[in-house]
């Protein structure tokens, strides 16, 4: 059973809890150079400060399990 619902933001969105703590998830759908006006719809109908976002995303330079974190990162305008 899948976690993921269809989308009205163009994606996939679930709800999960974290050691009891609400977590929303989106997944769009389209390619990552486009993909901020799904995300940002989503932001604004949950009321979502982008300084809560949590972005992942596939980079092919990375080898299989390694993780690459980037603090402070911004919109850029």
């Amino acid at each position: 059973v899948s976690i993921w619902n269809k989308s009205k933001f163009g994606g996939f969105q679930a709800e999960v809890k974290l050691s009891g703590v609400k977590v929303l998830c989106f997944k769009s759908s389209q390619y990552m150079n486009v993909c901020g006006s799904s995300v940002g719809a989503f932001c604004n109908y949950y009321k979502i400060n982008p300084s809560s976002l949590c972005v992942l995303q596939d980079d092919i330079d990375l080898t299989q399990l390694q993780l690459s974190t980037l603090l402070g990162a911004g919109f850029t305008a």
